[in-house]
C-alpha cells in the first residue's frame, strides 16, 4: 500500500512501528520516543490536531476515507493549471467512473493503487506477469495471440504505465539505447526476464492474458484488456466507433478493424488502395489489400476473414500521448 511500517535510526535500530488499516487509519503506534515522526500513511505528513494527512494538492481523512477538498485535476483553469482529466487523459478522466466521485482515495481499493501526490493513483506491488524472449530479432514487436505475450527484441524493457480505464492497464515497450544486452557464446541473447540487467524486481514477472497490443499501437504498447475493453480504449484516444463496415465502406489509412480476438490496422496507401498489416500469433507481418489479408485470416478463424465481422474504428481527434 506504498507504506513503511518500521522507522529505524542511524545505527538501524527500530524507534517507530506503526500498523494501518488499508485507508490510511492507524490500527498500532509503538515508539521509543526518541523521534517524534509525523510521516506515516505512505510517507505523507500526519496532523496531529486535524487527524488529516497532508498529501499536497489536498488533506485526506483516513478514518473516512475521503479526501477534503476535489481532486485537482477535476478542474481546469488555462492560467493557473496544466493537467486535465476531462479530455480523457489521467486515468480515463471522465469517462472512468472512478474518477466522477473527485472526494474517493484510490478508487475506493487501497490494496492495489496508491495516491502519492493527491491527484491520481498509481498501481502498486507486483504487476501483471509476463514472458519475454529477447531471442529473435532486434525490433520490439508483440505477438497478437491468446496466450502469453511475446515481445522479439535483443534490446527493449516492458514497463506498466499508469493509465488505468475499467481496469484495463497499459504496458510501454521502451527500447534500450545501451548496449547492456550482448550475446552469449553461441551468439544468442539472453531468452529469460531475470536476466536483464538494472531492471525493478517488480517487473520480472510472467504476464498470461490475451496479446491484442501490437495492431493497436504500432509495437509501443501492449494492452491487457478484453475486445470491448479495447474498443472503449480506442474510444478514449480518439477514434469513433464506426459499427461494422459494409462492401460500400471507404477507408482511410489510421482506420482500425477488430475483431474478437485479433486486430488490423491500415498502415499506408498505393495505386491498389489502402495497405492493412495484420498479424497472428506469427513472427511474420501480412501486409497489403484488405481482400488479400481477409483470405490469409480466413485460414485462422472464418471470422477474420469477413470485415462486416470486425468492428470499424477511425481516429477523429489527434492521439494524445499518455502521461502518468
Amino acid at each position: 500500500m506504498g507504506t513503511a511500517t518500521f522507522v529505524t535510526n542511524s545505527q538501524a535500530e527500530a524507534t517507530q512501528f506503526f500498523l494501518n488499516l488499508p485507508f490510511g487509519e492507524t490500527m498500532l503506534e509503538q515508539t521509543d520516543g526518541s523521534y517524534d515522526n509525523p510521516f506515516k500513511f505512505n510517507a505523507k505528513e500526519l496532523d496531529d490536531d486535524t487527524g488529516l494527512y497532508y498529501y499536497g494538492a489536498r488533506y485526506y481523512n483516513p478514518r473516512l476515507s475521503i479526501w477534503y477538498g476535489v481532486d485537482p485535476l477535476a478542474v481546469y483553469n488555462p492560467v493557473m493549471e496544466s493537467e486535465f482529466y476531462g479530455d480523457g487523459q489521467h486515468n480515463g478522466g471522465v469517462f472512468f467512473w472512478g474518477n466522477n466521485n473527485p472526494y474517493i482515495y484510490t478508487y475506493q481499493n487501497p490494496i492495489v493503487y496508491i495516491d502519492p501526490n493527491g491527484k491520481q493513483v498509481k498501481v502498486t506491488g507486483r504487476v501483471d506477469s509476463f514472458s519475454v524472449d529477447f531471442s529473435k530479432n532486434k525490433h520490439g514487436v508483440f505477438e497478437n495471440w491468446d496466450e502469453n505475450a511475446t515481445l522479439y527484441g535483443k534490446r527493449g524493457t516492458l514497463l506498466p504505465r499508469n493509465f488505468i480505464t475499467q481496469n484495463i492497464t497499459v504496458y510501454e515497450v521502451q527500447k534500450a539505447l545501451g548496449t547492456n544486452l550482448v550475446p552469449n557464446d553461441d551468439g544468442e541473447y539472453i531468452n529469460n526476464w531475470q536476466d536483464l540487467t538494472n531492471m525493478h524486481p517488480a517487473m520480472s514477472q510472467q504476464l498470461g492474458s490475451n496479446c491484442y497490443g501490437w495492431a493497436l499501437t504500432g509495437g509501443k504498447y501492449y494492452i491487457n484488456a478484453e475486445t470491448y475493453q479495447i474498443a472503449n480504449y480506442l474510444q478514449f484516444k480518439g477514434y469513433k466507433n464506426l459499427g461494422s463496415p459494409t462492401k460500400n465502406t471507404q477507408y482511410k489509412i489510421g482506420d482500425i478493424l477488430l475483431w474478437d480476438g485479433h486486430i488490423m490496422k491500415a498502415t499506408g496507401e498505393n495505386k491498389e488502395g489502402i495497405i492493412w498489416d495484420s498479424k497472428l500469433g506469427t513472427g511474420t507481418v501480412e501486409r497489403g489489400a484488405l481482400k488479400d489479408i481477409l483470405k490469409i485470416n480466413s485460414d485462422s478463424s472464418p471470422d477474420f476473414g469477413k470485415a462486416d465481422k470486425a468492428i470499424l474504428l477511425r481516429k477523429t481527434i489527434s492521439e494524445k500521448k499518455l502521461k502518468q
